[in-house]
């Protein structure tokens, strides 16, 4: 009994030095408070609203009534200004805002463009994470984003108009919208060439050297991260190539990015022109594979290149177009926006033929590569051109193969690409990202039968060979360009979710 109430007291008495411990810890405890202020600046990114029309105040749909594409395209529109006043680099994205509103017209019936980009109704627009302003919108959509670079600027025009076929239940609404801009500082880009070669240093195996004479690096495999936002489209890096000639100015080689549309343009055929320089006449199964004078290469340096509508006479039909018709080919939404083409430069590609009938039948890749760069070509045509948007080479085709276990990477490049058809050597197109089983692709390079006079265009197959038709077929078209050499990569991770971001 004695024993059990002796336990107790101790117990107590250590609480109790316990809380006089806490208590008199108390004591040798102090606060300071800081005088001065702390002084945070956001100084560097401007916004100007620059309203063509006195007095407006917002994007507005008003007393309005259903108009064209054409005519909503000619609209005064509302002009907004981004200034970078940071030494810096800052992202950012535009959103289109729709303040909440009872008689809203409905989003599908609304038609909006930001500059020259694609003309869509509102509700086709990628849903935003919203920036709202005391929760007074509902709705935000995905217009653009972009960077800037150390005191750099980039001015908007949205132009917004009710759909020539909104139905009658949208009479007697109105819309209002704000435009709204999120920013952000980030660390500083790297360019294109130099991002891509640290990638392959730091191990990428994706990247491999072709060990041709300019050893360019290129991305290989069935599918590498190799996708990048251009145009705000997907494209895909072929790789960085050595020694590209500029064709402007003598010495002017240089490294540059080359890319490819990842989609299909259209099918279209590489020249309508029949072929007078053989034998004078016009046969409908002869026409010249004369890049220079092609239908296909104006058609992509005019209205494809200039986002405009072609004049120029040719056959085929645009990928998610409902209605081309056969002289004329509408550009004015897929064609390379302003901005876009101020990131793309002209190059020299070479037009090199093989030298006999048959030869062609045992190119490998890197025999193609030599091809396509030498002196041969049938009946005196140029061996060059110099201009922006160009078609692959076959040999662009070959080096993209990664192999497999069964044939590997170098077995490949020593198989003609003639016989990349092959069963046994299925591994060399099925690791080829450039390779597609459904689509036939046009390539840069000829060929001429002088056996028939015939001339012949070659194009990658869906079954994986190389072969050569003639030029007036419809075959697929993946447009090429290289990147200025001071285009760099201000973010993404290569994947077709998050592709690589260029900036200037």
């Amino acid at each position: 009994m004695n024993n059990k109430k002796k336990i107790g007291i101790i117990a107590s008495i250590c609480l109790v030095v316990l809380l006089v411990v806490g208590a008199s810890y108390a004591y040798w405890t102090t606060t300071q408070t800081q005088e001065d202020e702390n002084i945070i600046g956001t100084t560097c990114l401007s916004l100007e609203f620059r309203d063509t029309v006195v007095g407006k105040t917002g994007v507005k749909l008003q007393k309005t009534y259903p108009i064209s594409d054409e005519e909503g395209k000619s609209l005064e529109g509302y002009q907004f200004t981004l200034i970078n006043r940071c030494d810096g680099y800052v992202s950012y994205t535009v959103n289109l805002e729709s303040l909440i509103n009872n008689n809203r017209i409905a989003l599908s019936s609304i038609n909006a463009i930001l500059d020259d980009a694609s003309v869509k109704t509102l509700s086709n627009y990628s849903t935003s994470t919203q920036v709202l302003e005391n929760t007074i919108a509902d709705d935000a959509r995905f217009l653009e984003n972009g960077i800037l670079g150390p005191n750099g600027t980039r001015t908007y025009t949205l132009k917004i108009w009710l759909d020539k076929y909104a139905p009658d239940t949208e009479m007697n609404k109105s819309y209002s919208g704000k435009i709204t801009i999120r920013g952000e500082m980030q660390k500083e880009p790297t360019l294109a060439s130099d991002y891509i070669t640290a990638l392959k240093t730091n191990g990428d195996t994706s990247l491999l050297y072709d060990e041709t004479t300019d050893n360019n690096l290129r991305y290989v495999g069935a599918n590498p991260k190799n996708y990048v936002l251009y145009n705000n489209e997907l494209w895909r890096i072929i790789g960085v190539m050595n020694n590209v000639d500029g064709g402007t100015v003598s010495g002017d080689d240089a490294t540059r990015v080359k890319i490819i549309r990842a989609d299909l343009l259209g099918d279209i055929r590489w020249n309508t022109q029949c072929d007078l320089q053989q034998d004078g006449t016009c046969s409908a199964g002869n026409s010249s594979n004369n890049w220079n004078e092609a239908t296909l290469k104006t058609l992509l340096n005019t209205a494809y290149l200039n986002r405009t509508v072609s004049t120029e006479y040719n056959y085929g039909k645009l990928r998610g177009q409902a209605n081309d018709d056969w002289n004329k080919f509408d550009f004015t939404n897929i064609g390379i926006r302003s901005y876009d083409r101020s990131l793309a430069e002209a190059a020299t590609y070479y037009l090199g033929e093989a030298p006999s009938d048959f030869s062609y039948e045992s190119l490998t890749s890197s025999d193609y590569y030599g091809v396509e760069r030498g002196s041969y070509v049938y009946n005196a045509k140029p061996t060059s051109w110099t201009g922006v948007v160009a078609l692959m080479y076959p040999s662009d085709y070959g080096y993209a193969t990664s192999g497999g276990n069964t044939t590997n990477r170098a077995a490949c490049i020593d198989k003609a690409l003639y016989n990349w058809n092959d069963s046994d050597v299925s591994d060399c197109k099925n690791n080829d990202w450039i390779f597609n089983n459904s689509v036939l692709q046009w390539t840069i390079t000829t060929r001429t039968d002088s056996m028939v006079n015939v001339d012949l265009a070659a194009f990658a197959t869906t079954s994986g060979g190389v072969y050569y038709p003639t030029p007036n077929s419809n075959f697929g078209v993946r447009p090429v360009l290289y990147l200025k050499s001071i285009v760099k990569i201000a973010g993404g991770e290569g994947t077709s979710d998050n592709p690589y971001i260029l900036t200037a």
